[in-house]
């Protein structure tokens, strides 16, 4: 069994691409925000969360294929700068909002 990971740890240094299969979903603000908050609602006290499987292969160098399998199929695409932009919000501050390069 694979060790449990955080957010930070699946997206530390790395790029990842969506399979064009995977792109037919389009996103809207609602389903955007959504999942701003999911993320915003993960446990922040050490407790583990179950958040379906993902699953990844190389391709070629700090890039990773990203197969996101969820019962209501939502996939979504990171830039690098976005990736940091989520991992490192300041909960200090309680910003509690889409991040601006995501908007």
């Amino acid at each position: 069994m694979n060790e449990l990971k955080s957010l930070n740890a699946i997206f530390d240094g790395k790029l990842f691409r969506i399979p064009d299969y995977q792109r037919g979903y389009a996103w809207q603000q609602k389903q955007l925000t959504d999942f701003w908050n999911d993320l915003l609602n993960l446990p922040n006290d050490g407790r583990a969360h179950y958040t379906k499987e993902w699953t990844g292969r190389a391709i070629y160098e700090r890039s990773q294929e990203l197969l996101r399998f969820l019962s209501t199929r939502w996939n979504c695409k990171l830039s690098e700068e976005q990736i940091k932009e989520l991992a490192f919000v300041s909960f200090v501050e309680d910003e509690r909002q889409v991040p601006s390069a995501l908007s």
